[in-house]
């Protein structure tokens, strides 16, 4: 049993149960997702007042030790996934390049009419029809991201008969459609997802996650897929390339 807490000022007695909650992590060899005890149980094993066991859950949930779930259990965090933003990858193979596994929910997969903002994109006209796909996408189990992807539906004609829980995107366009993706641009903001989505992605109501917007294009710069990606913030560790200019 861990002694109890030293007589010392609010921030160190803080700091010395952080140290505590990871010293329980290690010394039990608790995989990422592994539930810890609940907080009566670790204030009485520390010695300690709910209170500052309280802030020192806080304060390893904002080091990305820690992730608690509206439950109030809580959880030993996975390290964030390094995504490479100068790479053209697909979630999957980027995922999987990180040594992590992806399954897939589909919420929907559907050809809808081309609204404004799909007409101008595509260069097509309005109620062009435009393939729908949303995911719920997990890394290791957990709940990762919501991805809204959209096709021109003549480019990829009967591509609602593939399994795409299982499928590919990016292979089906090239190996099967024939679709040459070259290049692509990406931006990415700071989002509040609406009450359905936390629920899905397992956030606390009024908790940010990241909104991703991806345009791949073809050689001739046509734009042929589109992504929408809502994405909880310590799933990923967004990484980009800095050079210095000649001169």
């Amino acid at each position: 049993m861990a002694q109890p807490a030293p007589q010392k000022k609010p921030r160190a007695k803080v700091r010395w149960v952080c140290r505590q909650i990871e010293d329980l992590i290690l010394g039990q060899g608790m995989q990422p997702h592994h539930r810890l005890p609940s907080e009566r149980e670790m204030s009485a094993l520390f010695g300690c007042n709910r209170i500052t066991l309280h802030k020192a859950i806080v304060q390893l949930c904002s080091e990305n030790v820690l992730y608690t779930l509206p439950t109030a259990r809580i959880h030993v965090a996975a390290r964030p996934i390094e995504r490479n933003l100068w790479q053209l990858l697909s979630f999957t193979d980027a995922i999987n390049a990180a040594r992590g596994t992806v399954t897939n929910q589909i919420l929907e997969f559907a050809v809808e009419p081309a609204t404004r903002q799909f007409s101008k994109l595509f260069q097509v006209p309005l109620g062009e029809e435009v393939v729908h796909l949303r995911r719920l996408r997990c890394v290791d189990n957990r709940p990762a991201t919501i991805d809204n992807t959209f096709v021109l539906h003549k480019r990829v004609p009967g591509i609602l008969s593939h399994d795409m829980a299982k499928e590919k995107l990016f292979t089906l366009m090239e190996e099967v459609y024939g679709i040459d993706i070259s290049h692509g641009d990406k931006e990415i903001e700071v989002a509040w997802p609406q009450k359905w989505e936390s629920r899905i992605l397992e956030l606390e109501d009024g908790e940010p996650a990241l909104l991703m917007r991806a345009r791949s294009f073809s050689q001739s710069g046509e734009t042929v897929e589109y992504n929408e990606q809502l994405a909880r913030a310590d799933t990923f560790a967004l990484l980009s390339e800095i050079s210095a200019e000649d001169g």
